[in-house]
């Protein structure tokens, strides 16, 4: 549980210091659209088209970001009782403990605003 913790706190702090490395190129790809049909043509359809509330769409594209954290295991070795000389006395065993593979990820989002003559007035991202 902790090491799951851990990796989603390593995630999201990584995911802000990546924003500012892969944020540029991302307004670039972005900014380059002008109008919706190039867009399409470009990305394929999005994942979801709503109205505005003004007459035209968003356009938004979803993707999910997925990370595997894979299993392991940790086996450790316990001595109950004592060492007496060159003897040991007591019992010797083995304890392992198993985590499971975690996946853990976030949706990317890709938003653009269209209006009702097909032009991209916006646009707006939300993760790497």
């Amino acid at each position: 549980m902790r090491k799951t913790l851990l990796l989603a706190v390593l995630i999201f702090t990584l995911s802000g210091c990546l924003g500012q490395i892969f944020g540029p190129a991302i307004n670039k790809s972005m900014q380059g659209f002008r109008s919706v049909s190039d867009l399409i043509a470009s990305w394929g359809p999005p994942t979801r088209v709503m109205d505005d509330g003004y007459g035209g769409k968003i356009y938004i594209y979803v993707k999910y970001r997925g990370f595997l954290y894979p299993a392991t295991s940790t086996t450790s070795i316990y001595i109950d009782g004592g060492i007496y000389g060159n003897q040991v006395s007591g019992a010797v065993t083995n304890r392992t403990v198993y985590s499971p593979e975690v996946m853990m990820g976030f949706d990317a989002y890709r938003m653009f605003w269209v209006d009702r003559y097909g032009r991209i007035t916006r646009w707006a991202w939300r993760g790497i």
